[in-house]
């Protein structure tokens, strides 16, 4: 009877959690260490995983002329500034653009989040990027956890309230 009582509980929160989970979002089967970065952003400092570790980590790659990745900008803002006071980092990484590229993008459209250039795209390629925009969640492990592909609304209270949710 114990043995069904924890299986049913399990079997619970399997549902729940995947009911919870919003659309577009997919949970990594098995989390993967997150590839490197080393990376400058448009300020000039270097951004690598270590100095994430700890941290939940949203790590965006986009590009510049791509029209779905500039349209999604607004609300990936509007969700940094919900979770910068939850200890929750967002990097935008630009594939094949370069840092002149990506300074007169921000230029145009304001965030407050890092943008780096990744000009050589050989972080997208270690991050094996299938279409732009790509975005992953990275543990305070360190690890993949979750993969979005396409356009998303990073401000939905769905969103917000699930990366919330991985805090500890």
């Amino acid at each position: 009877m114990k043995k069904i009582s924890l299986l049913l509980l399990l079997f619970s929160f399997l549902v729940s959690h995947a009911y919870a989970l919003p659309p577009g979002m997919k949970f990594i089967d098995e989390p993967w260490q997150a590839p490197e970065i080393n990376l400058d952003d448009i300020n000039g400092d270097r951004h690598t995983m270590a100095k994430y570790q700890g941290k939940i980590v949203i790590v965006n790659f986009w590009g510049t002329w791509c029209k779905p990745c500039r349209q999604e900008m607004p609300s990936l803002q509007r969700a940094y500034t919900q979770l910068i006071n939850d200890d929750i980092s967002i990097i935008a990484i630009a594939m094949g653009n370069s840092l002149s590229e990506v300074k007169e993008f921000r230029n145009n459209n304001p965030v407050d989040f890092a943008l780096l250039a990744d000009e050589s795209s050989k972080v997208s390629e270690d991050w094996s990027i299938p279409a732009l925009p790509t975005t992953y969640i990275v543990n305070q492990k360190g690890q993949v956890i979750i993969r979005i592909i396409g356009i998303y609304e990073w401000d939905s209270p769905q969103f917000l309230e699930e990366v919330k949710s991985l805090i500890n």
